[in-house]
């Protein structure tokens, strides 16, 4: 057990409120702190956040559930805060990893694009790439993504789709 105000300046005068918040008594807590790794970000339950995407989402048990319309998000979160997070934080709570690290060798995740020195620009899919014939494809099919910049050994890595 320990006082609520431990600490107050000297020669404080206390009012009889004051005095007797002073002298509550409260428990410490019994509740462990949850455990997380250092350097990733913990979100409390309920709290809504979006992606470079747009999409929406809110945290439930740990997992975030996507809002599927304005219609859901105004019914159940009118006027709360929305976080914007980046692609990554948003990987990491769906189970996504946005780029793994396998004996010293990235791998990129189905769905990113990675660029070589060549400056073509590839869209991986199944483990294999497909050349961006475009800035009209690029725009359209993968507008607001972050291409990765690799090396030629990590696009040979990859087998061609086309």
């Amino acid at each position: 057990m320990r006082s609520v105000v431990e600490r107050f300046p000297k020669d404080c005068l206390l009012t009889v409120d004051q005095e007797a918040v002073r002298s509550r008594v409260c428990p410490l807590s019994s509740v462990e702190p949850k455990k997380a790794v250092l350097g990733t970000k913990v979100f409390a339950p309920q709290v809504l956040v979006r992606g470079p995407d747009f999409k929406v989402y809110v945290f439930k048990d740990d997992k975030l559930a996507y809002i599927h319309s304005l219609e859901e998000l105004n019914r159940d979160h009118a006027g709360e805060r929305i976080f914007n997070v980046g692609q990554d934080v948003i990987d990491d709570y769906l189970g996504r990893s946005q780029k793994r690290q396998v004996a010293g060798k990235k791998e990129y995740a189905d769905g990113q694009l990675i660029r070589g020195s060549d400056m073509k620009v590839y869209f991986l899919t199944a483990g294999r790439r497909h050349h961006v014939l475009n800035l009209e494809e690029l725009r359209t099919h993968h507008f607001g993504q972050e291409v990765f910049n690799v090396s030629d050994e990590v696009v040979a890595g990859y087998e061609s789709l086309d």
